[in-house]
């Protein structure tokens, strides 16, 4: 092999690492609307959670890759430099290759160039993005009908109702298995968004780093209902979208925190002890689901051990899983 045999941990440990500079970036979207450090306490504690289903998760790296290069990009971009720009065109690319997600860094970039440069720049960020969509729809993921979630005739309300539980489904740790509260919150999320987007859009013109994070806010929910809706109703609320969602509340909490300084100064205790109810209830329920997985991967390969099947494994393919563990086994690992 070419580099040789790979320790997933490794993956594991730099995914966690990434976490620490996603807070650190968005940090920094905060000191540049000039929000003070206090006010910033909610995001950390948005971020500070343990996902029990992506934190030892080696694939997970390729998708906090793709939001790390997407915020990069925005931060290069809005620092309206030549130098700045093209580390942004670059960040924009290696979120693309990272995950299908990180094509949104293109699109939101939009609104940091119009305001920050002229429009010679635009038509080199469009041929940049046409560009690293052929190359991968060639060579990457062919675009097709099964990717875009068409392939088992979706209907639009599928569509509009996942849309709406994504942003609902980062509460699901308070609402357990009851998905009408997710809809109720998703609901109140997109209407508040849509309000800004649309009641707002004048003074965010005026603020293009807000403005792009709002559509990231946007097109993120959009992204996944579109690829994800074709497995059901409630195929956008799975775990793993925890982080997009965060993303989402953090750049609406921004938007407050710039546009409406007194309102959150004089509401900021209450926002605090929201925020900190709300860490224990997710912290619960990942440290639960946590233990409860690691019972299920320590049974699975004890009864692999004495009787040797495979079915208890858990493993999307129990016997390709039982395959790897002796293999291990053999080398001694």
């Amino acid at each position: 092999s070419l580099f040789g045999e790979v320790n997933f941990i490794h993956f594991v440990v730099a995914c966690n690492i990434l976490h620490f500079l996603l807070l650190y970036l968005m940090y920094q979207f905060f000191c540049i609307q000039e929000v003070p450090l206090t006010k910033f306490l909610p995001v950390v504690l948005l971020f500070s959670v343990p996902n029990f289903s992506v934190h030892n998760w080696p694939a997970y790296l390729a998708h906090v890759l793709a939001i790390f290069f997407l915020l990069s990009t925005l931060l290069f971009v809005n620092k309206k430099t030549i130098k700045h720009w093209c580390l942004g065109l670059l960040c924009a690319c290696l979120a693309c290759v990272s995950s299908p997600v990180g094509f949104l860094a293109f699109l939101v970039g939009v609104p940091l160039i119009l305001h920050h440069y002229n429009i010679r720049y635009l038509w080199y960020w469009t041929s940049g993005f046409v560009a690293i969509v052929v190359i991968y729809v060639w060579s990457i993921m062919p675009l097709g009908p099964d990717m875009l979630g068409l392939s088992n005739n979706v209907s639009l309300v599928t569509y509009l109702l996942n849309f709406v539980l994504f942003f609902g489904a980062i509460f699901k740790s308070v609402y357990s298995n009851m998905h009408i509260w997710g809809g109720i919150f998703g609901g109140i999320i997109t209407i508040m968004l849509g309000l800004i987007l649309f009641l707002r859009f004048a003074y965010l013109k005026k603020t293009p780093l807000i403005l792009s994070g709002l559509l990231v806010s946007l097109g993120l929910p959009l992204l996944i209902s579109l690829m994800r809706s074709s497995y059901g109703l409630g195929a956008t609320t799975a775990d793993r979208y925890r982080l997009y969602e965060g993303l989402v509340l953090s750049f609406i909490y921004l938007y407050f925190s710039v546009a409406h300084r007194p309102l959150i100064k004089k509401f900021f205790p209450a926002i605090l002890l929201f925020s900190l109810l709300f860490y224990g209830f997710r912290l619960s329920h990942n440290l639960f689901h946590l233990e409860k997985q690691t019972k299920q991967l320590k049974a699975g390969i004890r009864n692999l051990q004495i009787s040797g099947a495979s079915d208890q494994l858990s493993y999307y393919s129990s016997q390709r899983g039982a395959n790897i563990l002796r293999t291990v086994a053999q080398k001694g690992i």
